[in-house]
């Protein structure tokens, strides 16, 4: 399922890659999964994908879903842009050239508002903070939408983006946030680099 952006020219999947989805792409192409150290089902976020992973999927569903007329010819699967990101959680243009320049800029601004800690039910956080019932990684779509429609922008798992971090081009650009983390100012802008 895909939902446009207002300020953007593409559509977001509302939520993010399936165990299921991913599963299949390895199954077709051969590629060994990681088995993260905790359970999870076929309806929860897939883990342990580096960058070139998630390049490789893009690739695939591109390819997989043109050969089965699923997507219309000119359109293709990707990672989005930093800046797309940020449209896609409501923070808008943010200032800096790099996404190394405009991280944790806007303070005090996290996926469900401006108050912190953040309230119970708003996403897939650390354990610490008592705000929801998961251990680990929750499914997709366990809780409530953000304003655009899309689900886990903060929480759950950490979101690849197509970006360099800076001119140097050594490190790519996480948005969102993972389960584990518990502190405002990794939840803030959520920007992590690799």
């Amino acid at each position: 399922i895909f939902v446009p952006r207002t300020g953007t020219k593409i559509l977001f999947s509302v939520w993010d890659t399936r165990v299921k989805d991913y599963q299949e792409f390895a199954t077709r192409t051969g590629i060994k999964l990681q088995k993260p150290a905790f359970p999870q089902d076929l309806e929860h976020p897939q883990v342990m994908v580096n960058w070139n992973d998630a390049q490789s999927f893009c690739g695939w569903l591109t390819k997989h879903e043109m050969e089965t007329g699923k997507l219309p010819k000119g359109m293709k699967y990707r990672l989005p842009t930093d800046l797309e990101w940020s449209a896609a959680v409501g923070l808008g243009r943010e200032k800096g050239e790099t996404p190394a320049e405009r991280s944790a800029k806007m303070k005090g601004v996290y996926p469900w508002g401006r108050t912190w800690p953040p309230p119970v039910g708003s996403g897939n956080y650390s354990s610490e903070l008592k705000i929801d019932s998961f251990e680990n990684t929750s499914p997709v779509g366990s809780f409530k939408p953000n304003e655009f429609g899309l689900y886990d922008m903060g929480g759950n798992v950490w979101q690849w983006c197509e970006d360099w971090l800076d001119e140097r081009q050594k490190s790519r650009v996480l948005r969102g946030c993972s389960w584990k983390k518990n502190g405002p100012a990794i939840a803030n802008s959520g920007l992590l680099s690799s």
